[in-house]
């Protein structure tokens, strides 16, 4: 019958073109190369990669995972490993100071940029409506998909590696954070 012919038999049994839209998106696997090397890791476990980049809105049946309980974990393997980095990296800052630069490099916006500078948009798994409304370019849905990948890293290859991960792609604005320091915040004491 072939791929179009066996598309519009699933239409006209009444599964609906949203279910067919998430069916041909369950091939995104192989296009997800350029996301692994923007990341630096290779996942072994291509379902758990492909539950980190399905936004709820692709939920059609109660058999497609989204990636809300993956997000709820990268948000704390991203607030974690961005602590730790504070600590190292300003050592004379006290902890008001730590929470402000918290704050800025956890937020939404700085994880959809980050999201956006691994090119993770195109890559997302998303409703026929949300895809159309532009939903690959939303600050909350990349800034949820970025957490949510950050907690499949965590599952996969465990915490030293998602920390890893997080230096190395935020290393660009924790460099903002430093360079907007006071200067006697940013120098260590002489005394």
């Amino acid at each position: 019958m072939g791929r179009v012919g066996s598309l519009f038999s699933a239409a006209s049994q009444g599964r609906g073109f949203q279910s067919l839209f998430i069916w041909d998106l369950m091939k995104r696997p192989a296009r997800t190369t350029e996301l692994e090397k923007a990341i630096g890791y290779k996942f072994k476990d291509r379902a758990l990669l492909q539950r980190a980049l399905t936004h709820a809105s692709a939920r059609s049946s109660r058999t497609v995972e989204d990636n809300e309980r993956l997000e709820f974990l990268g948000d704390r393997v991203l607030g974690l490993a961005i602590a730790e980095l504070l600590c190292e990296k300003l050592p004379q800052a006290n902890e008001g100071e730590l929470a402000r630069r918290f704050n800025r490099l956890v937020r939404g916006g700085t994880c959809a940029q980050i999201g956006r500078a691994i090119g993770l948009g195109p890559h997302l798994i998303l409703s026929g409506s949300e895809a159309e409304s532009g939903g690959r370019d939303k600050d909350t849905i990349l800034a949820d998909a970025m957490e949510a990948l950050l907690g499949a890293l965590m599952i996969e290859a465990g915490f030293d590696q998602a920390r890893k991960i997080v230096r190395a792609l935020w290393a660009g604005e924790l460099e903002k954070e430093e360079r907007s320091l006071p200067t006697e915040v940013a120098q260590p004491c002489n005394s």
